[in-house]
């Protein structure tokens, strides 16, 4: 009989045991879920902030624009990646070699849109940049201004917008506040009266002294106006 009475006494206490157990596994559970619900519903919502600007600068964009301007007609400037030469640091000579390698396009029809695309080699923007010209009578360009490309690609990869083409002139400085140029309607949509057809010569090289550097690949990404035939060719 005291037997069976112990065995009832230990089950007893044992159940007890367990039943706190479990009750604990489960105001455990419910106080996770209930700090779960009520750190979703206090938090806070910021308001945006619109303004006109912004929405001038942004409306119709996408996140990433270098995959969208592929499905443009696309001009590629280059046949073979320009090297930057050995002799960067001479202004005659380095003038000479990118007059060599300079690109004559003619342009027809009305430009709607246009995207310059730039492929480089690895490239350090702090301390190396890609500079763009565009020559007719004169000549227009700079550094590219890499906190302005539009690619959301890391690294070597640059998209800008012709319309407004963001330069620094030297000393280059990636913090220094760009000129923009608008490179579609002051040139390819602009008629030249001493020429019988839009006629330019454009190109790209990366300005550094840390060589190897190369222009690996260098496009114009274009639209046309509605209506329009337009076409950017280059001549070979």
């Amino acid at each position: 009989m005291s037997t069976k009475n112990n065995d009832f006494q230990w089950k007893t206490i044992l159940g007890g045991v367990i039943l706190v157990f479990v009750s604990m596994i489960v105001v455990a559970i419910f106080e996770y879920v209930g700090g779960q619900y009520k750190n979703k519903e206090t938090k806070v919502i910021e308001e945006p902030t619109l303004t006109v600007q912004g929405i001038k600068e942004n409306k119709g964009k996408v996140d990433n624009k270098l995959e969208e301007t592929k499905n443009l007609f696309v001009t590629k400037l280059y046949d073979n990646p320009l090297p930057t030469p050995s002799f960067v640091s001479n202004q005659e000579l380095l003038t000479k070699y990118l007059e060599r390698n300079t690109s004559e396009i003619i342009i027809k029809g009305e430009i709607s849109e246009a995207y310059l695309y730039i492929k480089t080699g690895p490239i350090d923007i702090n301390k190396e940049s890609v500079y763009f010209w565009i020559v007719d009578g004169t000549s227009n360009g700079g550094h590219l201004l890499p906190t302005e490309n539009l690619s959301t690609q890391s690294g070597n990869e640059f998209l800008y917008n012709l319309e407004r083409l963001p330069t620094v002139q030297r000393p280059y400085s990636i913090n220094s506040k760009p000129e923009y140029i608008d490179v579609v309607n002051s040139y390819l949509n602009t008629d030249l009266n001493y020429k019988p057809n839009r006629q330019y010569y454009v190109g790209a090289f990366v300005s550094t002294t840390l060589l190897p550097n190369q222009i690996e690949n260098l496009e114009i990404r274009y639209g046309c106006k509605l209506g329009s035939d337009c076409s950017i060719t280059v001549v070979k």
